[in-house]
């Protein structure tokens, strides 16, 4: 069996998160993200989740301890080359 090119070939959005809000940070920095993901995670709903795509190193370790900070739950983190993705349920 071949090795797949790359994450996506091994992945299908069955296999991911389904989130209620995206958020495309981009090139934007850890400290401009949490601003704005605090704003729509308050309104979310318990339970639902905030997708967030980033094109910055590092994002992922700020993220996952504001979400510990405040109690959310980092359900998946994805890294495909530059991209990173993490899904955040809301408690």
């Amino acid at each position: 069996m071949a090795q797949p090119a790359n994450l996506r070939e091994t992945l299908t959005t069955v296999d991911l998160p389904w989130a209620e809000v995206i958020l495309e940070g981009g090139s934007e920095s850890s400290a401009a993200l949490i601003n704005v993901m605090t704003r729509l995670i308050d309104e979310l709903a318990a339970g639902q989740v905030l997708e967030v795509i980033s094109q910055v190193a590092g994002v992922s370790l700020d993220l996952g301890e504001w979400c510990h900070r405040a109690g959310h739950d980092v359900l998946r983190e994805l890294v495909d080359g530059d991209q990173i993705r993490l899904w955040i349920r809301r408690q």
